[in-house]
């Protein structure tokens, strides 16, 4: 039996009945107990021992063997006794606990949407609160902030919006008011105050793809997930210190993480192997609680007696029993992309351009500052630090110039070259070069001097160096193993304080005191002009545009010979389309569509009031009377135009029946409101009382946006948005006049200039002529990331993403082109179903296949034969259908476990397909299915993507467990690495010389030679939730089979064979 005294009884009972063991003709004893638990029945908590030559019933320690309790147990002679935590009773099954009141919630997001909290998030991946103080914290991927806001859904904040890369887990210390974050490219796990502010890493050594955190403050303890190439489970108190692994073996892809803190359980999900399981907080008594139906888990959380999963492949919530894995069953159907979940509950308590420039330092003894440049032509520049006198000091033999340092006491101007692998010196004019340690580097990036001391980072090796500045001897590691590692300084706690003009009274300068080598000169803040003594800077620009982006206000002042944005410094704001300007206050007034209020904010940022917020919807225009001092705006989900003082008091509504109101301003002199309508469509004009209403121009107008009134000319200016044109009209309604006449006779882009017009193409697109575009590049890629699918150009430079604007597309994960009828194909996460748009016609897509379709997970068109491959791996089969989407035949059924990527040879007459499931491979067969071979499955982990070199004939993969791209020919053998290191890659395509592949984790799309690998480039950063990419080129899907001559003779699919 268990001994100790019995803890406190929160509603505890007798759990089991003993029956005593009867001997019989001196066999064993039946010692067992009639309890039917989660594993049946409880068989031998007694159980027989000789005994001093008889035999007797001893007990067996329940609570430690099998714990049938979900929370608290106790040990008695052959029994035990369950017993609940503080908050919770026992319910009348004497097993289980049930939590007092509050109800309980369960907070999930689904990668957009906080269940009945808020809407419109970015990209949301993991969440935590805090209880007491009605606070929810989140992690923002697509932003890159953390987020907070109360659990009613305002004073939505970023409180961490510096030096983050892809923040993931986040969790809440309620006791301490802490906030701890993970972040999957720097590698950290970092704390801060609940406002952001003392922000500290904590743990930056070690970690390869954190995923998930959890606290127990009561116990000063946090865990996560690491499901890197080693995957692990690890713990440390909540500074960091006490780090250990406590789970190791048999970990795959660890993602969610849960503790029970009544039993000081933690709980995982394993994506990998479609398993949860658990362990005490030491890792020991691991055990599997649920491997079946887990298609692929994310999130966890627990709460009494069950756990609460979201699950990508199901886009749903789900629920089973905590100890037995029973009565799984989904509560929360088509969620978008479900992240984490929790629950809430009580319980818990110079303006020239620089290509590429890297590094940057100052002298202020002589008044210059010097930088380093590695774009096209690499070089190290100096200027004055006001920015005049600028030159190039080093561009001969010089690669990647990297990191930078001045010894002030010798003057000499040290640097790092990343390709050549040096460092190098010389003088401050760029003479007496000099090579301190030539080509014996492996990727140096940050340099800094001390005493006679040189030190530099280097990425490659993770580590910091150190050698004589002099002459580059007594090289030695300081300290390795730093992933992660970037820039490098020394702090010296005692310096020579250096005085300059600057020093005193900053030179007499009102803002910038900027050295030059013979003096100093005063600068103002981008956009704002210096008055004529030089020295004192203008409050705000006399002439400036001001721009809304939904996000943030930018300011463009037009009294400088340069045109420069300025994101103003206000609060981050969600939603704005309207604003306008107080020219005498010089206060902005906005609309935050999000918000649903109109605030009053300064340009400097030290005002920000609401003065609308009740009431108000869509507010699509706002006109300031800078003269009567009132402000006017439209609402379009209202109807309205409504009137109020500046402040939002004596606010009145002067009209309510109009269709879709837009744009508004106001003509004091003439006592006129102007606004557009799109429902009319037209503009109309009132007095600016309300009365005297009036269609003013309906005819030759379609959707009328931004007005504005030229007070001088007496002139309304519109610009409409289906027409492509600016006109004018007097305010009297008298001589219309369209201001660009035919776009300038441009197809696209129509962009004044000092000779007058010029035409100009949409990003990727070349000039056909001197005023018309092409259509689309000649060649391009289109990728599928989150709520987009995009295209990049490679026919111009730089290669620039461009979305594409087809409606109603939520999550689309893989994409293919068939080039014959101009046609886009895609999967979306959220409705499991084929989509299609023409990309002539890119607002009209349509469904080419939904019913019976599970988790489509990979597209493949045989151009030939018109027919579209894919396969599904929900119910693991692979289909073949025409690409309209008829004579639907499924053709491979068995032995898929996890098929991802799938590819056709028509001209060969083979299909290709990855399977990641218990033993990935990659496989082969005829466009019929027949014919199956296994080509490769030996050295492979998660084959992701696949695509086909038709004129090499090679097939190409990448792996996201080996981290590498491969290639072999198409019976898979001369198997070739060609990119090692590769994050975590997914999509994959080749055109030409190239292979091109996404990377989740970094969020990138990258470029290879195909042949040897080289010439690795990154070329397009932060697509959010990137997935698929396909290269597309005028050249391509060529070929023939006898599908390509009448169908091949088939009334229906024509599936070419090779062999007949």
């Amino acid at each position: 039996m268990a001994g100790g005294a019995p803890r406190p009884n929160h509603g505890r009972q007798d759990s089991a009945r003993v029956l005593e063991g009867v001997l019989e003709g001196g066999g064993s004893p039946g010692c067992m107990t009639d309890v039917h638990d989660f594993m049946g029945s409880l068989e031998h908590t007694l159980q027989s021992d000789d005994w001093v030559g008889g035999r007797r019933c001893v007990d067996v320690d329940e609570c430690k063997v099998f714990s049938p309790c979900s929370q608290g147990c106790d040990n008695f002679p052959g029994t035990f006794r369950c017993y609940c935590a503080r908050g919770y009773y026992l319910r009348p099954d004497n097993y289980s606990c049930k939590a007092h009141d509050p109800l309980p919630s369960i907070i999930s997001v689904d990668g957009h949407e906080y269940s009945a909290i808020m809407e419109d998030l970015q990209n949301a991946i993991s969440l935590d609160f805090h209880y007491y103080r009605d606070l929810i914290f989140w992690s923002d991927v697509s932003l890159d902030v953390i987020m907070r806001a109360f659990l009613n859904g305002t004073e939505v904040t970023g409180i961490v919006r510096w030096g983050l890369r892809k923040p993931g887990g986040v969790a809440v210390d309620w006791i301490n008011d802490h906030v701890y974050w993970m972040d999957g490219i720097t590698k950290r796990i970092e704390v801060a105050e609940l406002d952001g502010s003392n922000r500290h890493p904590i743990v930056w050594s070690g970690l390869q793809k954190p995923r998930a955190l959890v606290l127990y403050p009561q116990k000063n303890l946090m865990v996560w997930t690491d499901w890197g190439e080693n995957a692990t489970i690890e713990s440390s108190y909540l500074d960091g210190s006490g780090r250990r692994v406590i789970v190791r073996e048999g970990l795959q892809w660890p993602n969610g993480i849960t503790m029970d803190y009544t039993t000081e359980t933690i709980y995982w999900v394993d994506a990998r192997q479609h398993k949860i399981e658990a362990a005490l907080l030491d890792g020991s008594n691991r055990k599997t609680i649920l491997e079946r139906s887990l298609p692929h888990p994310f999130a966890i959380t627990v709460f009494e007696d069950n756990l609460y999963w979201t699950d990508w492949r199901t886009r749903s919530i789900h629920m089973a029993n905590k100890r037995t894995g029973r009565d799984h069953t989904t509560i929360h159907q088509s969620l978008a992309f479900p992240m984490d979940i929790r629950r809430w509950h009580a319980s818990l308590l110079n303006l020239a351009r620089t290509r590429q420039a890297r590094d940057i330092v100052v002298d202020p003894q002589d008044g210059y500052m010097f930088w380093s440049d590695w774009g096209k032509h690499a070089k190290i520049e100096r200027a004055s630090m006001d920015g005049s006198e600028r030159m190039t000091l080093i561009d001969s033999n010089l690669m990647w110039p990297n990191g930078l340092a001045i010894d002030y006491e010798r003057r000499v101007l040290y640097w790092l070259d990343a390709s050549l692998n040096n460092i190098e010196m010389a003088a401050m004019d760029g003479t007496n070069r000099k090579i301190l340690i030539k080509g014996n580097l492996t990727h140096p990036f940050g340099l800094t001097l001390w005493n006679d001391l040189v030190f530099w980072s280097d990425w490659d090796t993770k580590s910091i160096h150190v050698a004589n500045k002099h002459n580059g001897g007594n090289r030695r590691v300081v300290i390795d193993g730093l992933k992660g590692l970037m820039d490098v300084r020394v702090f010296q706690r005692k310096q020579t304080k250096r005085e300059t003009i600057c020093s005193t009274n900053n030179g007499g300068c009102s803002h910038l005191c900027l050295l030059r080598p013979k003096g100093a000169s005063c600068a103002c803040p981008t956009g704002i002009l210096l008055k004529k003594d030089k020295h004192t800077c203008r409050r705000r620009p006399l002439h400036s545009l001001l721009i809304a982006d939904r996000e943030n206000i930018r300011q463009i002042s037009l009294d400088m010979s340069y045109m420069v944005d300025v994101v103003l410094p206000m609060p981050h704001h969600q939603i704005v389309v309207a604003l306008d300007a107080d020219s005498v206050t010089g206060d902005i007034y906005l609309a935050d569509n999000a918000m649903h209020v109109i605030r009053r904010c300064s340009a400097d940022g030290t005002k920000n009031h609401v003065v609308i917020s009740a009431a108000i919807n869509t507010v699509e225009g706002i006109a300031v009377d800078t003269t009567g001092r009132k402000m006017y705006w439209t609402d379009l989900k209202r109807k309205s135009v409504e009137v109020s003082e500046l402040d939002g008091s004596n606010r009145r509504v002067l009209f309510t029946d109009l269709h879709k109101p837009r744009g508004i301003v106001t003509h004091y002199p003439s006592g006129k409101l102007f606004w557009a309508d799109w429902g009319l469509p037209g503009i109309e004009v009132s007095d600016m009382d309300g009365n005297g209403r009036k269609i003013f121009i309906s005819s030759n107008i379609a959707w009328p946006n931004g007005l504005t009134v030229d007070w001088t000319e007496r002139e309304l200016f519109w610009a409409d948005a289906k027409t492509n044109a600016i006109q004018a009209i007097g305010i009297d309604g008298r001589n219309r006049r369209t201001v660009i006449r035919d776009n300038g006779k441009c197809s696209h882009l129509c962009l004044r200039n000092p000779e007058g017009i010029s035409c100009a193409c949409p990003t990727g697109l070349t000039v056909r002529d001197n005023h018309h575009c092409v259509d689309e590049p000649s060649s391009y890629l289109i990728f599928a990331g989150l709520r987009t699918i995009g295209r990049i150009s490679l026919d111009t430079e730089p290669l620039w993403d461009v979305p594409l604007d087809v409606p109603h597309i939520h999550h689309p994960a893989i994409v293919d082109y068939y080039q014959k009828k101009d046609i886009l194909f895609f999967t979306d996460l959220k409705f499991d179903s084929i989509r299609a748009v023409s990309m002539k016609n890119l607002t009209h897509p349509w469904t080419v296949l939904s019913d019976g379709l599970n988790t489509p997970d990979g597209l493949s068109v045989d151009w030939i034969a018109g027919n579209l491959y894919w396969n599904d791996a929900g119910r693991k089969v692979i289909e073949v259908a025409k690409v309209d989407g008829s004579c639907r035949k499924i053709i491979v059924s068995t032995d898929l476990v996890e098929p991802r990527a799938i590819a056709v040879f028509p001209e060969e007459g083979f299909l290709f397909w990855t399977d990641w499931g218990n033993k990935s491979k990659i496989e082969r067969s005829y466009l019929d299915g027949t014919g199956r071979k296994i080509l490769i499955d030996q050295e492979i982990g998660w084959p992701n993507g696949l695509t086909i070199d038709y004129d090499t004939k090679r097939i190409y993969w990448n792996d996201a467990l080996k981290d590498t791209i491969k290639s072999s020919d198409l019976d898979g053998q001369n198997e070739v690495l060609l990119v090692p290191k590769v994050v975590h890659p997914f999509g994959l395509t080749l055109l030409g010389d190239y292979i091109y592949w996404t990377d989740w984790d970094q969020m990138t799309i990258e470029r290879a030679n195909k042949s040897s690998g080289s010439n690795r480039q990154v070329i397009r950063t932060d697509i959010e939730g990137v997935m698929e990419v396909k290269a597309v080129s005028a050249g391509g899907q060529t070929g023939w089979n006898v599908c390509a001559d009448r169908n091949g003779g088939c009334t229906h699919l024509c599936l070419y064979h090779p062999e007949g």
